[in-house]
């Protein structure tokens, strides 16, 4: 802007000297130079303003963005206090459960009658995962046996006839003196048939009809192996 004045002071002055040797008709185009520049002076100094005013504007809305900028910051912060809050808050709830769920006692009749429910519904898999836990939780409790022997029998039903000979072979290997020796013969020969083992099943049904005769399982042994034959 300074230097448009400048140039436009030099001009005037030079046209001021010229004008003493300069023609009516120069002059007259001289003065109608001046008036376009006047003209460009003036809407420098309008466009001059405008943009000042602009510039006002800009500083004003910057002004008003770091506000809003201060004013997310903080809101994020508290944001950020509050799920720390929370974060404590639901470790601490989680670590009181683990303690309470710790600390509850697992009645073994419960365990045991439940699993059994299950059996009776013909929910095998649900049955199988309670007697388990029952003998998982207490190896040394009464019904530890009749949990092997339930076990096996829910393998059989689901016809998993492997599964459910295994049980039964564990049986009568860990009890080999119980007053139902018989019974897990018996179902053990039953489950090995269904696998081809045709010839070790005889010898387990005839094993029953021989160590003991006057029990029921020996007159289904001795059916069974009718149907062997």
């Amino acid at each position: 802007m300074k230097n448009l004045t400048k140039t436009f002071f030099i001009l005037a002055l030079g046209f001021f000297f010229m004008g003493c040797l300069a023609s009516d008709k120069d002059m007259s185009a001289l003065k109608e130079q001046m008036v376009e520049l006047n003209r460009a002076l003036a809407t420098m100094q309008a466009n001059q303003a405008d943009l000042g005013a602009k510039m006002d504007e800009l500083s004003s809305d910057i002004s008003v963005n770091n506000e809003n900028l201060q004013e997310t910051n903080l809101q994020l912060t508290r944001l950020s206090s509050k799920l720390d809050d929370l974060s404590i808050a639901t470790t601490a709830v989680a670590q009181m459960q683990a303690e309470a769920s710790a600390k509850a006692v697992i009645l073994p009749t419960t365990v045991f009658e439940t699993a059994k429910v299950n059996l009776d519904d013909k929910k095998y898999d649900s049955a199988i995962e309670g007697f388990k836990l029952y003998i998982e939780k207490f190896p040394e409790g009464e019904l530890v046996q009749e949990a092997y022997n339930l076990i096996g029998d829910a393998y059989f039903a689901k016809k998993e006839y492997k599964s459910a000979a295994i049980e039964y072979a564990n049986l009568i290997k860990k009890y080999p003196k119980s007053k139902k020796t018989p019974s897990y013969r018996l179902k053990y020969a039953k489950s090995i048939i269904p696998l081809n083992k045709k010839t070790e099943a005889k010898q387990y049904l005839q094993s029953i009809i021989q160590d003991y005769p006057k029990s029921s399982e020996a007159k289904v042994a001795q059916r069974e192996l009718g149907k062997l034959k």
